[in-house]
């Protein structure tokens, strides 16, 4: 990963880097600017997860099909406010 050097913001490339925690990564970067040549170091840190995968039962249960009673005669309002049968 690349980041932008905070003195010159020249592109800087990660020269190590390590796991400080089991969601917690600490980088240490170096300026290419050769003028500047600036070593710092990042914490890359997991903030939140926005979506899990399924977990095993979870794909079981999805694969199953649907239970419920099957219903021909569904009414439905169009976008013109008609009244139709959905056909099925």
């Amino acid at each position: 990963m690349a980041m932008r050097c905070p003195v010159c913001g020249e592109t800087a490339h990660v020269r190590s880097s390590f796991y400080a925690t089991k969601t917690t990564k600490e980088s240490y970067h170096q300026c290419k600017n050769i003028e500047c040549s600036c070593t710092f170091k990042t914490l890359e840190t997991l903030y939140s997860i926005i979506r899990r995968p399924l977990s095993p039962d979870e794909i079981e249960k999805k694969a199953e099909p649907d239970l419920l009673p099957h219903q021909p005669n569904v009414h439905c309002l169009s976008k013109y406010g008609d009244n139709f049968k959905v056909a099925t």
